[in-house]
């Protein structure tokens, strides 16, 4: 990122530097009624009119050439640098890319439109030819603000897309430690529980065992006492018989 906000400033620094040089040509507008008065009164040749427009329209010309290829360059490192972080908005950017081309384009028609006017000068009317001229370049300042509009809008949305990031990593991040959160409580509680349950039965399992122990005392009780009824029964028949036969 700070790669791509250092061509930007290149960027910005020569779109300012592109205003001053359409700027200018105000005060050429002044030069050229010196030059044309100097002309008709013999002290200057009327062939110099068009070479200082010529002048004024090649600097310019470079600059905004500059000025492209600057645009190109930040594009292309937009697009190769963070093409993984472009892909979620994909769309928007494209558009937002597309609008920038056409801009551009429609700056060098602009620009090819100048040089064409600027080739009439010398054909046509000065006074005419200049008010043209102003139409022409306040569109081209026109298409420049639009440009400038359309880098802010790139920047904005980078900046949104950088941001978005950042919250779902904090989303991922507090749902991470949630969930680790919860996990632990649950296997805590499961810990817990099975403690309960595990003396529960041991509990279960020394009362049957007690039960268990009593009732084999009971067992052992109950045939004690039913050996001493049968001997005693027996007893009591035999006794019966020895009575009966005397």
């Amino acid at each position: 990122m700070k790669e791509i906000n250092e061509l930007l400033d290149i960027s910005y620094k020569n779109l300012e530097e592109l205003k001053k040089k359409l700027g200018d040509l105000d005060n050429v507008h002044q030069d050229i009624l010196d030059l044309k008065d100097a002309a008709i009164a013999g002290k200057e040749s009327s062939d110099k009119i068009p070479k200082e427009f010529q002048k004024k329209f090649d600097d310019i010309k470079l600059l905004s050439e500059k000025y492209l290829k600057d645009i190109g360059i930040s594009t292309n490192i937009y697009f190769d640098g963070n093409n993984k972080l472009f892909e979620q908005n994909q769309t928007d950017f494209k558009n937002k890319i597309n609008d920038l081309h056409t801009k551009n384009e429609d700056l060098q028609d602009k620009i090819s439109l100048l040089e064409i006017q600027i080739k009439k000068l010398s054909e046509i009317d000065l006074e005419g030819g200049f008010r043209e001229l102003q139409d022409t370049l306040a569109n081209i300042f026109k298409s420049i603000n639009d440009i400038n509009i359309t880098l802010t809008q790139i920047t904005q949305s980078l900046n949104g897309i950088v941001q978005t990031v950042g919250v779902l990593q904090n989303s991922i991040n507090d749902g991470f430690k949630k969930t680790k959160e919860d996990i632990e409580k649950h296997l805590t509680k499961q810990d817990n529980d099975a403690d309960k349950n595990n003396e529960f039965l041991i509990n279960k399992i020394q009362l049957l065992s007690d039960h268990n122990a009593l009732l084999k005392k009971e067992i052992k009780k109950n045939r004690i006492i039913k050996y001493v009824g049968f001997g005693l029964a027996a007893l009591i028949i035999l006794i019966y018989l020895m009575i009966k036969n005397i």
